[in-house]
């Protein structure tokens, strides 16, 4: 689970030189520790983006971990509540939930 909704923060788990306590698999891969730095150091979203999805292809190549936990939320309102949703952090988001109006 990650501390905050941004691609870094599950990836960071793969970066070779993190310690053993968000490196759990001692994952080690030269083209992904320099994409990872290079993304946390890019300003631009895109371009940040683009790098953590290269990120994402070589862990789902080189399979370090396998997941087997799968979080679920379940969310219970009236009818007359519209907005009120789940997100990949499953944090309570009440911005967005409004009352029908009929």
């Amino acid at each position: 689970i990650a501390d905050y909704p941004d691609p870094e923060s599950f990836l960071a788990a793969f970066y070779s030189p993190n310690p053993a306590g968000p490196n759990y698999s001692r994952f080690a891969n030269v083209a992904f520790d320099s994409l990872y730095v290079r993304a946390i150091r890019e300003p631009d979203e895109k371009k940040r983006m683009s790098y953590y999805i290269s990120m994402d292809s070589i862990i789902i190549e080189e399979l370090p971990v396998i997941g087997l936990y799968y979080d679920q939320v379940v969310r219970f309102s009236s009818k007359g509540i519209e907005g009120l949703g789940i997100n990949a952090m499953n944090l309570l988001s009440l911005k967005n939930v409004r009352m029908k109006l009929e």
